[in-house]
C-alpha cells in the first residue's frame, strides 16, 4: 500500500470534478488546450477525449511515451477515441488554435521531452501563443521541481497561461491516497499484515500509526528500509537478509548513464574523446554513436548545457 499523502486528513477530491472543471476552462479557451500528465494515466486521457468530443474539437498526441500508450491502451480496449477526433501532428497546421486540444509528454520537466522543446521554442509543429492554455494534470515527482519550475517559466514567456495543482486541487486528483482514502481500502481489504511502501519513511510510519490506529498491533506493520527482503509463509510473515542497495536522485540520472557507458566502453569518464562523442566503430561492441549535444554530454570541451536545473561543464560536475 501506498502512503505518500496518509498524513493528509480527508478523502481526495472526486474525478468527476476535474471532468467539470476542464469542460470549463476548454469553454472559455480561446487557443490551443493542452493538457499534460504521465502518459501511464489512461483515465485521465480518457476524460480529456471525452470532454474533447463534447466541445467538438480536434485532439491530438504529442511526445513518443504518450502515443505508444495511446495506440497500446485504444489497441487493448481501454481508451475510446472517435475515429473523427482524433488527429495526427502533421495535420495540426490545417486546425485553427481553437479547434485543437493537444495531449503532450512531459509533465516532470523531463530534459528534451516534447512539452519542454514547445516551451522553449523548439517543436517543429507546435508553438505556443499568448491563448494557450497549459494544464499540468499531475503531481511533481520529488526532485523534478526545479526542472518543473522551469518549465512553467519558459511556458510563461511565450504568453501561455499555465494551471497547476499548487493553484488548485480542480485539475489533478492524485493517485496516492490520503488517511481515510487508506482507512477504508484497509477496511474493505482486511489485510492480515500491512507493508506500506513508497514515499518517505515519515510518511510510512504515520500509515503504521492509522494502521494502530484500526486496531492493529506493531508486529502486522511491517515497515522496511530499502534493500530488506520480507519472507511470506503459508501463515506468516518475517524479515530475512538485507541486500546491497543503491539510492540516487532524480538529478543525477544522467551522471549514471554516463558512468555506466564510459564502463561499457572502456573510456575513461575524463577522456578528452568522450567529450568529442564517441564514433560508430571506434570501439568493438559499441553500436551506433555516443551522442553529444542535447541528451547526452556536451559535443565539445568546455560546452555549458542546462540540463534538469543545473548547468553542467562537459569536463566536471555540474558547476550549480
Amino acid at each position: 500500500m501506498g502512503p505518500c499523502f496518509t498524513r493528509l486528513r480527508g478523502f481526495w477530491l472526486k474525478l468527476t470534478r476535474n471532468i467539470k472543471q476542464h469542460n470549463c476552462e476548454l469553454r472559455e479557451c480561446k487557443g490551443k488546450f493542452i493538457v499534460t500528465t504521465f502518459s501511464s494515466h489512461i483515465s485521465r486521457l480518457n476524460q480529456v477525449v471525452a470532454v474533447t468530443e463534447k466541445l467538438g474539437r480536434k485532439i491530438c498526441f504529442i511526445g513518443r511515451s504518450m502515443e505508444k500508450t495511446k495506440e497500446l491502451a485504444v489497441k487493448m480496449g481501454y481508451l475510446h477515441i472517435k475515429p473523427t477526433t482524433e488527429i495526427p501532428m502533421e495535420q495540426l497546421r490545417n486546425y485553427k488554435d481553437h479547434q485543437l486540444v493537444l495531449v503532450i509528454a512531459g509533465s516532470q520537466g523531463q530534459e528534451n521531452s516534447a512539452l519542454s522543446r514547445i516551451a522553449n521554442n523548439e517543436h517543429r509543429e507546435v508553438h505556443l501563443k499568448a491563448d494557450d492554455v497549459v494544464v499540468f494534470s499531475s503531481d511533481a515527482i520529488p526532485g523534478s521541481e526545479v526542472s518543473i519550475g522551469l518549465l512553467f517559466d519558459e511556458i510563461e514567456k511565450r504568453g501561455a497561461k499555465v494551471i497547476y495543482n499548487n493553484h488548485t486541487h480542480d485539475y489533478h486528483v492524485s493517485g496516492h491516497g490520503s488517511d481515510e482514502d487508506n482507512k477504508l481500502l484497509i477496511a474493505l481489504t482486511k489485510p492480515k499484515y500491512l507493508l506500506p511502501i513508497s514515499g518517505s519513511y515519515r510518511n510510512m510510519t504515520a500509515y503504521a500509526g492509522l494502521a494502530e490506529d484500526m486496531g492493529y498491533d506493531k508486529k502486522s506493520v511491517l515497515l522496511i528500509e530499502d534493500g530488506q527482503e520480507i519472507l511470506f509463509g503459508r501463515n506468516s510473515v518475517r524479515m530475512g537478509k538485507k541486500v546491497p542497495s543503491l539510492a540516487f536522485s532524480f538529478f543525477s540520472l544522467g551522471k549514471i548513464a554516463r558512468i555506466v557507458t564510459a564502463a561499457a566502453t572502456n573510456v575513461p569518464m575524463h577522456d578528452p574523446r568522450r567529450a568529442n562523442g564517441i564514433r560508430p566503430g571506434a570501439y568493438p561492441g559499441v553500436p551506433g554513436q555516443w551522442r553529444g549535444g542535447r541528451g547526452g554530454m556536451p559535443a565539445r570541451p568546455g560546452d555549458r548545457s542546462r540540463r534538469r536545473g543545473q548547468i553542467c561543464d562537459s569536463r566536471h560536475e555540474p558547476l550549480v
